[in-house]
């Protein structure tokens, strides 16, 4: 009879640790999904912000190109004057 229940026992606390470890297994899973979809996010929105900055770059530069060519300016040196203008 002793036999018997320690058997009913340990097959009791094998179906509780086989629950907590796919319990376990879930939870791990989800963790790393949702670093990988934060660690995406950060990463494309990095990218975009990078594109921003370049295009501003460009702008930028365009925009200088323009006024030296339009206005032709010359400093002192020869070298032409970057001038920016807004409306």
């Amino acid at each position: 009879m002793l036999n018997n229940e320690t058997k009913w026992i340990k097959y009791i606390f094998q179906v509780e640790l086989s629950k907590n470890q796919k319990t376990y297994n879930i939870f791990k899973r989800a963790f790393f999904l949702s670093s990988y979809i934060i660690w995406f996010k950060i990463t494309v929105f990095s990218l975009v912000l990078q594109c921003l900055k370049l295009n501003w770059i460009m702008v930028s530069l365009a925009e200088n190109a323009y006024c030296q060519k339009k206005l032709n300016f010359r400093g002192k040196s020869g070298k032409f004057i970057f001038a920016t203008f807004t409306n």
